[in-house]
């Protein structure tokens, strides 16, 4: 199930802290400790890796996002590659107007048993859509949080005000690659939130 705060920060793990602006990182998705790109998904088709560049300016502006794509360092590991971009999510002002895009893509001989994993989990607590070359789900929470964390507490028991906030989590399974977005977007409504994820899922897949 998705948490309200902070659930952004664990969706990406510790490779927030490695992150590099994208206009500022030669090939923007290609850093990496070691290792090349994968060229082993549906059809053999080569993932670049570059996350960044996947989205168009519209369907970001259709998500209200407008900070800068910030890509971390691949990780490359004996069993997965993970490649991890995000818009917003480390900028003032844009904590609930931001995104995250995050592809893994299993090698080797744990392929088929990640594959069935994630197919059997893929759908839980999602609504399932409809992708060419891959399966699709997604879910949207609406949630609440202190309009003013560093206010002091009201007195006799009231109820301090508080903000309201939309997010939403997309995953997408082309064959050995493991897509996942999260947004926020509090100026959409959580059938909007809900429309922009697929879209973007869906761009996604197509790399993939």
């Amino acid at each position: 199930m998705l948490k309200a705060h902070g659930w952004l920060r664990r969706t990406l793990g510790g490779s927030a802290l490695a992150l590099a602006l994208c206009a500022t990182t030669v090939g923007c998705g290609s850093a990496g400790t070691s290792g090349t790109a994968g060229t082993s998904g549906t059809a053999g088709k080569t993932f670049s890796g570059d996350l960044c560049h996947v989205l168009s300016s519209s369907e970001l502006a259709a998500a209200h996002i407008t900070a800068p794509c910030v890509q971390a360092p691949t990780q490359y590991r004996e069993y997965r590659n993970l490649y991890s971009a995000q818009w917003g999510a480390n900028v003032a002002g844009h904590e609930f107007h931001s995104l995250a895009v995050k592809v893994k893509e299993w090698k080797g001989p744990y392929v088929s048993t990640y594959e069935k994993h994630y197919k059997s989990e893929l759908q839980l607590g999602g609504q399932p859509f409809n992708l060419e070359n891959g399966i699709g789900s997604v879910k949207t929470l609406t949630f609440s949080t202190l309009a003013n964390p560093s206010a002091p507490a009201p007195k006799n028991g009231a109820v301090p005000p508080l903000a309201q906030h939309h997010g939403g989590e997309a995953r997408v399974l082309v064959g050995n690659r493991l897509g996942l977005i999260n947004l926020y977007d509090d100026s959409a409504s959580e059938q909007g939130l809900e429309q922009a994820l697929i879209q973007i899922a869906q761009t996604l897949a197509a790399e993939l």
